[in-house]
């Protein structure tokens, strides 16, 4: 087991109730990444049958012989269900949806098999998890020559960098989702202090066993310990995608037994892991970071704070319900770039999945590095 707790930011006095948004503690983390039971198969892609049971609300994949028999059951995630309708056919992701929302779960399920069915030639892979409710789930479909960089390789690497950098930088936790794995990382003394907010910099490490993006370092900046915190998507550190070019899988049905790597290239993505690392914690970032934040205070709205904020919180694709939300949080005292980014990135706390929470603290970045020409033109909205 992987113990981080040296490196960790301070606890609360008290343990609040746990929110779909929250930050879990790194050790949780690691455990939840160690402890999860992972397994892929292989099946020809005409013998998937798609399943919904009316009893439970909940759809399934059956992975059925080449006799017509079930081989395997098990119940998907919205992610897998997500994934096979795209990949059925072009248009079945939009007709997928306004059936499950009208209830004609019988009739997504027939139009996403009769797809399925078409297929003369092609295999699947189906990876599964089985985590703390003992229950294994499909959360991904992909290519039989689909090659995934685990957490559990990148964690592993993550964990003795951290180690050597524990006199500088602290963790903030993260959390594990059906989508990504996130884990966020600040310096112990703050960068910046401007009025009454202390900024630490750091580093945000995500990466995604199911094929949605690769292992990412971005760059992170957090209002002292507080849980906010600004993802800047456009300021990434490292990214790596490993292709592999070797051969499919040699399992026709089943259980995959084989190594997805050989050694020599499982040994290639850990160094190419821990440069990356190495890379992203360089404090070099630290200055452009500080100037951004400066700047920010300096670009001031100079028309209707409202409608100016209704309008970047639309350009950074903020639902209704959170635009009204993020005009509730806008400080008196900050109408300028900061304050709007500031309003915004406070709705992450209460986002309703920690993948939204993310989304909303890189919308944080992205207000704070437009440029001078993309804030000019909003900075003088009038209310209409």
């Amino acid at each position: 087991m992987i113990h981080l707790s040296e490196i960790t930011a301070p606890a609360a006095a008290t343990t609040p109730e746990i929110s779909p948004a929250a930050n879990l503690g790194i050790d949780a983390l690691f455990t939840d990444i160690q402890s999860a039971s992972k397994e892929d198969y292989i099946c020809p892609r005409r013998q998937l049958v798609f399943t919904h049971d009316a009893d439970t609300n909940r759809y399934g994949i059956n992975l059925d012989r080449a006799d017509g028999l079930t081989g395997y059951q098990f119940r998907t995630n919205s992610v897998f269900n997500k994934q096979l309708a795209s990949k059925s056919a072009p248009g079945v992701l939009a007709l997928s949806r306004h059936l499950h929302h009208t209830g004609q779960q019988d009739l997504l399920c027939k139009v996403v098999n009769e797809q399925l069915i078409r297929e003369e030639n092609g295999r699947a892979m189906i990876r599964t998890i089985q985590r703390g409710d003992g229950a294994r789930r499909a959360r991904a479909i992909a290519s039989d020559m689909f090659r995934p960089i685990d957490d559990d390789i990148i964690f592993d690497t993550l964990a003795p960098v951290l180690d050597a950098k524990r006199q500088e930088y602290i963790t903030l936790g993260g959390r594990r989702t059906d989508l990504r794995t996130y884990a966020k990382f600040i310096t112990r003394d703050p960068i910046l202090s401007i009025g009454k907010r202390e900024w630490h910099a750091g580093v945000v490490a995500s990466n995604s066993e199911v094929g949605a993006g690769s292992f990412s370092l971005s760059a992170f900046i957090s209002d002292s310990f507080c849980t906010n915190g600004i993802i800047f998507k456009k300021m990434e550190v490292a990214n790596i995608s490993y292709v592999h070019r070797g051969s499919r899988f040699t399992t026709d049905f089943g259980n995959i037994l084989e190594d997805r790597f050989k050694a020599a290239e499982l040994a290639s993505i850990r160094a190419l892991v821990a440069d990356a690392i190495d890379t992203a914690f360089n404090p070099r970032h630290h200055g452009q970071l500080a100037d951004i934040l400066e700047q920010s205070h300096q670009r001031l709205i100079t028309g209707d704070v409202p409608t100016v904020l209704d309008r970047v919180a639309k350009d950074v694709k903020l639902t209704e319900a959170e635009r009204t939300s993020a005009l509730l949080h806008m400080e008196s005292d900050e109408a300028h770039q900061f304050g709007v980014q500031a309003a915004i990135t406070r709705l992450a706390q209460d986002a309703a999945s920690y993948d939204r929470r993310i989304e909303l603290e890189q919308a944080g970045g992205s207000v704070l590095t437009m440029t001078d020409a993309q804030w000019n033109r909003v900075a003088d909205l009038k209310a209409a």
